[in-house]
């Protein structure tokens, strides 16, 4: 039988060959075993896989010292040159113009090596190490693209059912790659990133490879044009899921940033969004870097008018939780005055933070009636009274020409309380949990919700806010009842 021919047998019987491993050990003969571990070798070959342990150091600069002092491959032994793919693109921390690869004489020289030398395992190495590092950042990325494409289409070097076969099918070496995985994606029917990379030959370890960051990289340019041209939360979240690995987390963490941006910029304009986009987004940015009101360090390098979009996403969200819980906990004459009066404010952007802080009980409804996260509030701890585990506190920083003021609204009978910047007893918002007292003491403005029918406490607390720090709702009206 011929090596073509053994080969091809090879590979049509990997699974059969690997079933035989499954059966208990004292069933399979020592002679089949030993085969057994000769066939997965050389399998192992024609996918490209290196070595268990492989001295990388010690090749690279066999070969490094080799090339500079003669100029050619002439000389070098066997073992040397089939180790070579290894350290072509090696380290890969390091100044990619250093590379082995990034030299065009030795690159060249090295692949009518490979095509002379017709070892398929020599190409499957190849193919894997430049699917890996996808060194567009290197002048001889497109010898190395076009040579491996015209290697794995020779007759000599093909063989049907490898790996590399499989990827010049997909078109892993062909110029556009990068597009065609991307592209290949968004239109395939849904399937999880892992299958759908696991269908073009680029499973395991090579959902990381430099190729699938190229596609990333070019799939956050598609996330943006498509929030542009208004695109809906399912599209959206069906491109972003691309972004994620099996364990859900990001595949390519140096593509937050580009992330970030792509998803907010579109917003920039103010213009209304769909809740259930909003709500897309939202998640996303938090879950992958934080709440940008928290001072987390994930968000450096995004521009700060790019943070207050989410920002003011989720001032919104705090303001609709806490009137939530209003409307279900409390008599409606606790609250049908509240939101309208307070709305003004936060539409004409007086309003620059906000943090709802809920009651043992209200905290219960918010979770089980509500998509808001756990996180999203903080939480006041039981005490006395009949309204004490509902009552809630909506705390929300404000902004005028003369400086800014903390307000500690309360629901129910509770009253509104604001405190002066400077003020060292204002309350801080984003906290996980608060004591009372610290929602209370020593307010430089104190008013009970009387008179709500007349306009009494929205008067007296416009007024307060007018004229001692010249904050106006964007109207001079008084609102005097729900709308």
């Amino acid at each position: 039988m011929s090596e073509t021919s053994f080969r091809k047998v090879l590979a049509r019987g990997a699974f059969s060959f690997s079933g035989l491993a499954d059966r208990p050990q004292e069933w399979v003969p020592k002679r089949m075993e030993r085969a057994l571990q000769s066939v997965q070798i050389q399998l192992q070959g024609l996918e490209g896989r290196p070595p268990a342990t492989l001295p990388l150091d010690d090749i690279l600069a066999a070969m490094r010292g080799h090339w500079e002092r003669h100029g050619d491959l002439d000389g070098l032994p066997l073992r040397l040159l089939r180790r070579v793919p290894w350290v072509l693109f090696y380290p890969a921390e390091g100044d990619p113009q250093e590379w082995l690869g990034a030299d065009r004489g030795l690159s060249a020289a090295y692949l009518r090596w490979a095509e002379a030398t017709e070892r398929r395992s020599i190409l499957a190495a190849l193919v894997r190490v430049f699917l890996i590092a996808y060194p567009t950042q290197v002048g001889t990325f497109s010898l190395w693209r076009e040579g491996l494409e015209v290697l794995a289409r020779s007759s000599s070097l093909r063989l049907s059912g490898t790996w590399v076969e499989r990827c010049e099918q997909e078109g892993l070496l062909r110029a556009d790659a990068p597009t065609n995985l991307r592209e290949g994606f968004s239109r395939a029917s849904p399937m999880t990133v892992s299958s759908y990379l696991e269908s073009r030959a680029l499973g395991a370890e090579l959902d990381r490879a430099g190729l699938v960051l190229d596609a990333s990289r070019e799939m956050v340019e598609e996330v943006r044009e498509l929030l542009e041209q208004g695109g809906g939360a399912e599209q959206v979240q069906r491109r972003l899921s691309f972004f994620l690995d099996g364990e859900g987390d990001l595949r390519f963490d140096e593509l937050r940033t580009n992330l970030a941006v792509a998803l907010l910029t579109p917003h920039l304009s103010r213009a209304p969004i769909m809740p259930a986009l909003k709500e897309t987004l939202q998640r996303f940015l938090l879950r992958y870097l934080g709440d940008p009101r928290l001072g987390d360090g994930r968000w450096v390098g995004v521009d700060l008018r790019l943070r207050e979009v989410l920002v003011r996403w989720l001032v919104q969200e705090s303001f609709d939780v806490f009137f939530e819980v209003l409307s279900q906990t409390a008599m409606e004459s606790h609250w049908a005055y509240r939101r309208p009066f307070w709305e003004p404010y936060l539409t004409s952007e007086r309003v620059t933070g906000a943090w709802a802080v809920l009651g043992p009980d209200a905290r219960q409804l918010v979770l089980k009636t509500s998509a808001a996260r756990s996180d999203s509030f903080g939480v006041l701890p039981r005490t006395g009274g009949k309204d004490a585990a509902a009552q809630s506190v909506l705390l929300m920083q404000m902004r005028g020409p003369r400086g800014s003021v903390t307000v500690a609204e309360f629901s129910h009978n509770g009253s509104c309380r604001i405190w002066r910047e400077g003020n060292s007893k204002a309350p801080r918002l984003y906290q996980r949990s608060y004591e009372r007292t610290e929602l209370t003491t020593a307010a430089d403005f104190e008013q009970r919700h009387a008179g709500s029918e007349r306009g009494t406490w929205q008067r007296n607390i416009r007024d307060w806010l007018r004229w001692k720090m010249g904050i106006t709702p964007g109207h001079d009206g008084v609102v005097r009842g729900a709308v």
